[in-house]
């Protein structure tokens, strides 16, 4: 799915700050001294230890609103096309088994061209 390429506009995740760090900290420190088993519990705590960085989507909210700024319609429209892009990874297909992936491809494509074209100092 298209919003896909939005992914790399959005750079190095941000970590997301000291107040995050401790309680992923506190989580570690308490997964360490459970009975889990060590290899669910290595599986847990690099899990875990992920969320000090900001998620994917909200590195593309990031972007969308350094790059444009106060468009509210572009961040609900690359909000849909990766929700939509999750539901297909993560259980195959679409929840709205009607739904007409080639226009939210389109809308995505639109929010891409607009993006490069700041970023370029182009016009469309």
């Amino acid at each position: 799915v298209c919003v896909s390429a939005l992914e790399p506009l959005c750079g190095e995740r941000r970590k997301l700050g000291n107040e995050t760090d401790e309680f992923v900290k506190a989580c570690v420190d308490l997964l360490a001294q459970s009975e889990v088993p060590s290899h669910v519990r290595r599986s847990l705590e690099g899990r875990v230890r992920d969320l000090r960085m900001e998620s994917v989507r909200h590195a593309l909210h990031r972007v969308i609103t350094e790059d444009l700024p106060g468009d509210t319609e572009a961040i609900m429209t690359v909000d849909r096309a990766y929700s939509l892009r999750s539901q297909i990874v993560h259980r195959g297909r679409p929840d709205d088994p009607d739904i007409e992936l080639v226009n939210h491809e389109a809308e995505v494509v639109k929010v891409l061209r607009r993006i490069y074209a700041r970023r370029l100092g182009l016009s469309l």
